[in-house]
């Protein structure tokens, strides 16, 4: 009976052992492969900011002295090369073949990018498509990558489809222009770093004693946004209930900016105006104006230039994935929750702060290929802070 007893006690000490040892592996492998994924995105992120960083370069001109400073060569080249043929809001994606930006372009005769034989982007995308599946039978479609809900969808209205619009219209230089999306290329990381842009089975990271550093052991793809004409949804938008009609016809200032106009509905922006700006509606101090939302909206007083939240109380979005679950919480049916959807392409969540030097650094000029000396602009000087 003893020796039953002992070997039952054994049996259990040693199930317990194998249960704590497979889950410490478990943990562990998990734990490495958290490590790997972040090692690849850190990598991936760092190759395309290095890809930005050489566009920047080959579309500027600097000082035979101050090989530091960058200045635009043309009004062109101070903003990141777009595709006439992408959709709205998208500047840049991962498409085999396709250049990161044109060096052949020109802005008033001159060149856009006279550097761009100093700093080359390579091509780094594969001729394979995302949306295909890999052999584990997982792709990376189109709603996917729609996520953050800046581009046109092929469903408007949908609550639940965020599946891109194939194709559409823009205008473009004053001109409409036809535009086309699809999903993004993968682009393949060898062990060395290198993005090889075809694929053999030379590359298959199982052969990699055979391959060497040329092995293949990740991907990525990526697309690059500009936001910068979207609406500040942190300021743009009233209550039509609360601000008259003549008074919001003044404009002046982003808070006045109707949404009625991307099909927001009353009751949408009540709800948004009731959560963004409580402080506000619920403020018992003067009113010059004798309404809360208008004091707000043309007292800079009152709101601070809208450069942050101006009053004990208001909300604000801090990131976009907020700003998404937020606002489509104010439908109230799911039909205005689908509008509220469709709206989110205009729209972003930046803060509005000014951000720029007390210094106006000098100007390329391309027309007469002449410098704009550098001047200091102290705020003591009674001198607007004008962007350059």
């Amino acid at each position: 009976m003893l020796v039953l007893l002992v070997a039952a006690l054994l049996s259990a000490m040693v199930l317990a052992y194998v249960l704590a040892a497979s889950r410490s592996e478990a943990i562990a492998a998990a734990h490495s492969s958290r490590l790997r994924a972040q090692l690849v995105l850190e990598t991936a992120e760092a190759m395309v900011l290095a890809d930005l960083r050489a566009e920047l370069k080959a579309g500027s001109v600097s000082p035979s002295n101050q090989t530091s400073l960058y200045y635009p060569a043309t009004a062109w080249s101070a903003v990141p090369w777009r595709s006439k043929t992408l959709p709205p809001n998208l500047i840049k994606q991962s498409i085999a073949g396709g250049e990161f930006y044109d060096k052949a372009l020109r802005c008033d005769g001159a060149e856009a990018y006279p550097e761009a034989a100093r700093h080359q982007v390579p091509l780094r995308a594969v001729a394979a498509s995302t949306a295909a599946n890999a052999l584990n039978a997982r792709g990376w479609d189109g709603a996917r990558w729609n996520a953050p809900l800046l581009l046109p969808r092929q469903t408007p209205g949908s609550v639940e489809d965020f599946t891109p619009a194939c194709s559409g219209y823009t205008r473009v230089d004053g001109a409409v222009s036809p535009w086309t999306w699809r999903e993004p290329d993968w682009i393949l990381m060898a062990q060395s770093g290198a993005t090889p842009t075809a694929w053999s089975a030379k590359l298959r990271s199982e052969s990699a004693e055979r391959a060497g550093d040329s092995a293949v052991v990740a991907r990525f793809a990526y697309q690059i946004y500009d936001q910068g004409g979207l609406l500040d949804l942190n300021v743009a938008g009233y209550d039509p209930a609360l601000v008259p009609a003549a008074a919001a016809s003044r404009k002046g200032s982003l808070g006045l900016a109707d949404l009625r106009a991307i099909q927001v509905s009353d009751s949408a922006l009540s709800a948004l105006t009731a959560w963004r700006n409580a402080g506000v509606l619920s403020a018992r101090d003067g009113l010059p104006l004798g309404n809360r939302m208008l004091n707000y909206l043309f007292s800079s007083r009152a709101n601070g230039g809208f450069l942050r939240v101006a009053t004990r109380g208001n909300r604000m979005f801090h990131s976009r994935r907020a700003m998404l679950e937020t606002v489509r919480r104010f439908g109230a049916t799911a039909m205005e929750e689908g509008i509220l959807t469709d709206a989110l392409q205009y729209l972003t969540h930046f803060s509005r702060a000014v951000e720029q030097p007390s210094v106006r650094p000098g100007a390329y000029e391309a027309a007469a290929r002449t410098w704009r000396v550098p001047e200091i602009v102290p705020p003591a000087n009674g001198k607007p802070d004008e962007l350059y």
